[in-house]
């Protein structure tokens, strides 16, 4: 899901330049440049071009969606897709976990050791974070120190087992630590995005109580 558009808008627009070779070809083929090499040539061309204005356009829509400092998609992006996510559970097409993360005394980390410190953790983190999920799952980065990950097609238990792994990873980093609360809704049909950011957010502040924890809930909605 994270590279779906960045991989296939190129290639989509590359097939249109095909496309167009091959319909200006029987357009013209009893007119003139009958030669079949001149297609050739012109459909490689075209292909090309295609795709590097499907490249462009694809980086173009990626620069509005992903956090410059971490490479995670921004907090805009995040309703699309968990509206997104909703939509598809409630056709029956799949679940998912909805996971929010935190580092913990993320502000001590900035104070005393100064913000290019803290800029450091959160690309660690990031990376960890990446590193860890599938490509058909969604990471964010919510705000500061928090991060949002949708997990498809994850039952409560197995989102779990992703974050404490994450959570295990990050205390790798020297002194760092790392909460997490993650929910996940059985029948999402009475349920609203905002609503279930609010269920995870509570379970990330219970996690926060002990800190270095992840706390999960199966919500009957």
């Amino acid at each position: 899901m994270r590279n779906f558009y960045f991989i296939y808008t190129p290639l989509l627009f590359g097939a249109m330049g095909l496309a167009a070779t091959a319909v200006f070809y029987l357009i013209h083929l009893k007119t003139y440049y009958q030669h079949g090499t001149f297609w050739l040539i012109l459909g490689v061309i075209n292909f090309i071009v295609g795709l590097a204005f499907g490249r462009y356009i694809a980086l173009l829509h990626r620069s509005g969606a992903v956090d410059v400092l971490t490479g995670l998609y921004n907090r805009r992006y995040l309703y699309a897709n968990l509206e997104k996510a909703i939509s598809m559970a409630k056709r029956k097409e799949g679940s998912f976990s909805l996971a929010i993360l935190d580092i913990d005394n993320f502000k001590e980390i900035n104070d005393e050791q100064g913000h290019l410190v803290g800029d450091k953790v959160l690309k660690k983190v990031s990376y960890i974070i990446k590193k860890n999920i599938r490509a058909t799952d969604f990471a964010c980065r919510w705000g500061g120190e928090e991060f949002i990950l949708i997990l498809h097609n994850a039952s409560i238990e197995g989102a779990e087992s992703v974050l404490d792994r994450i959570r295990k990873e990050v205390n790798a980093l020297a002194g760092i630590t790392l909460s997490a609360g993650v929910v996940r809704c059985s029948d999402v049909n009475g349920i609203e995005a905002e609503n279930l950011l609010k269920q995870a957010d509570k379970a990330l502040y219970e996690a926060k109580v002990n800190k270095n924890s992840v706390i999960s809930y199966e919500l009957v909605c």
